[in-house]
């Protein structure tokens, strides 16, 4: 019964400087048209950095986000954590 439970989660993937902020708006796709429901999403770091993280902030059960995780992970290879910037 808890993991019907909705509530805001956020996690971070790490991609190339370069390419991230294409990678973020991508990802918000994929996410609306796959699970329904738009994520926040940020860019953190800067442009001169090798890797930039990318903060998914999305409202869901913990199934939801283990699901949007695989997702992340199998179309993009990116590494994703629990932390913050």
């Amino acid at each position: 019964m808890n993991d019907k439970l909705k509530k805001p989660q956020t996690f971070s993937v790490w991609s190339k400087a370069e390419y991230a902020q294409m990678v973020a708006t991508q990802i918000q796709r994929d996410i609306q048209s796959l699970f329904g429901m738009a994520p926040n999403i940020e860019v953190g770091g800067f442009a001169s950095d090798d890797d930039r993280p990318i903060r998914i902030n999305y409202y869901g059960s913990n199934t939801d986000v283990q699901s949007v995780k695989k997702m992340i992970s199998d179309r993009y290879e990116l590494s994703i954590n629990n932390d913050e910037f």
